[in-house]
């Protein structure tokens, strides 16, 4: 019997290398008869529960705080959630923005506005990656927003995955991808699909939950983190995968 070993890197199409086959699972289960394991993305250091808080300037401006990490050109879909934030922050900024990777000028061209600071959107532009985490530690959700195609079911984000690890969950479009490992309204939230308005009153829910309500998500998101993304739940199932052991799926 063969033994196929994969690997998630980045969601591309899986190819062959001798015997081995590198892509996600669900490029690795259109070949028939494979024996396939899950393994997401792991994580060795996770936030603390004790140091799980919410930032105190966010708190005290009573305001939420998101963040995006990534780029614009192929996968996230972002325009939409820009257009339904500067909607509910026309009067009063109600939801600071944290926007990581993409540039001022592409941010200015998708909402139609020179400023996005007045609308509570910051652009930072590229950034290292450690700054990219000290960035998201502050914020109360991180947001995951992709169309409903093929390449969003392969894999697991990791920048999802990152953020979950460092207590803060995330908005994700309901599209059968990352997004099966959110449990609604409990340690993050779905969204059916990316229209303003659904976006936007998904974003009034949560403007209107209590400080303690979102510490509460952010722990929820951060247990769920420690049991899904450590090395300890996956590590016997491997160790059996390579062993030869058939099996269809996760045990």
């Amino acid at each position: 019997m063969s033994v196929y070993v994969f690997f998630f890197f980045k969601q591309k199409t899986a190819y062959e290398i001798g015997v081995r086959l590198v892509g996600s699972e669900m490029c690795i289960r259109d070949r028939q008869g494979c024996n396939v394991i899950k393994l997401p993305p792991i994580v060795y250091n996770f936030a603390e529960n004790n140091q799980v808080l919410r930032d105190k300037n966010t708190v005290n401006l009573q305001q939420v705080r998101l963040v995006f990490a990534g780029t614009t050109d192929f996968k996230d879909y972002l325009e939409p959630l820009l257009k339904a934030i500067r909607k509910i922050n026309n009067n009063d900024v109600k939801v600071i923005f944290d926007v990581i990777g993409p540039s001022a000028d592409t941010i200015k061209n998708m909402i139609k506005c020179d400023n996005p600071v007045q609308y509570g959107i910051n652009c930072h532009g590229r950034l290292s990656h450690e700054n990219t985490l000290s960035i998201v530690k502050k914020a109360d959700f991180s947001v995951l927003m992709r169309e409903n195609k093929r390449y969003a079911k392969a894999g697991v984000s990791t920048k999802f995955v990152e953020a979950m690890s460092l207590a803060v969950p995330s908005i994700c479009t309901a599209v059968g991808g990352t997004d099966a490992f959110v449990s609604d309204c409990v340690d993050g939230f779905l969204i059916k699909d990316n229209s303003v308005y659904e976006i936007l009153d998904k974003l009034e829910l949560i403007v209107n939950m209590d400080s303690s309500e979102i510490l509460q998500m952010k722990l929820n998101a951060l247990n769920k983190a420690k049991h899904v993304f450590s090395e300890d739940q996956y590590f016997e199932v491997t160790k059996l995968f390579l062993k030869g052991k058939e099996f269809d799926g996760q045990e």
